[in-house]
């Protein structure tokens, strides 16, 4: 109730920032492909080029199940282990 009046009252400045996170919000799935690429190009300067350039081939083919694709790409960069750690521990609180 308050935080809805405080934004209409600041709509200039405010009310586009909100606006904004909604949107960001809206595209969760644009910010975790542009993460995996954040991911991809920094392994690119630590690793050899052939590696990179095929992982990277492998994610920018269209894919008829996202999420696994998105798994794959996680469990090469082994950041899987942690997310199903975390999984895990929330599951068994």
């Amino acid at each position: 109730g308050t935080m809805v009046h405080i934004f209409s009252l600041m709509e200039t400045q405010w009310g586009l920032y909100l606006r904004l996170w909604q949107i960001l919000h809206g595209c969760g799935l644009m910010i975790a492909v542009f993460f995996i690429l954040q991911v991809l190009l920094h392994e690119s300067h630590r690793k050899d080029n052939n590696r990179f350039l095929t992982g990277f081939r492998k994610f920018s083919q269209p894919t008829r199940n996202l999420e696994t694709d998105l798994s794959r790409v996680y469990e090469e960069r082994r950041l899987l282990y942690t997310v199903e750690n975390r999984w895990d521990t929330t599951k068994n609180g």
